[in-house]
């Protein structure tokens, strides 16, 4: 017997709203099958997804991509500035890092 369906519509996981039901994925393994309930979400950024049910709960998934995206853009500008803060201090001493 399986286990009931927790209906996700309309609810909210991070930048995603859960939109409707997508056909479910077959997973397939040595000894049994099971299937994976899938969302057909959109993202804040107006994109669409479709999201396993189990990573949208445990928090897994939380937008379509454009979080990780827009994390790392800023991780990158960070590196940015402290290679430029040091390139400046290596000026201030005349090449030479205390």
């Amino acid at each position: 017997m399986g286990k009931q369906l927790i209906d996700l519509t309309g609810q909210r996981f991070g930048r995603l709203t859960v939109i409707k039901q997508a056909p479910a994925l077959k997973k397939e393994y040595q000894y049994s099958t099971s299937y994976r309930t899938m969302w057909h979400c959109e993202c804040d950024c107006g994109e669409s997804v479709i999201v396993a049910g189990q990573n949208l709960i445990r928090g897994i998934t939380k937008s379509c991509g454009c979080l990780r995206r827009e994390h790392a853009s800023r991780r990158l500008k960070e590196a940015y500035k402290a290679a430029a803060l040091l390139k400046e201090m290596e000026k201030e001493t005349n090449g030479k890092l205390i």
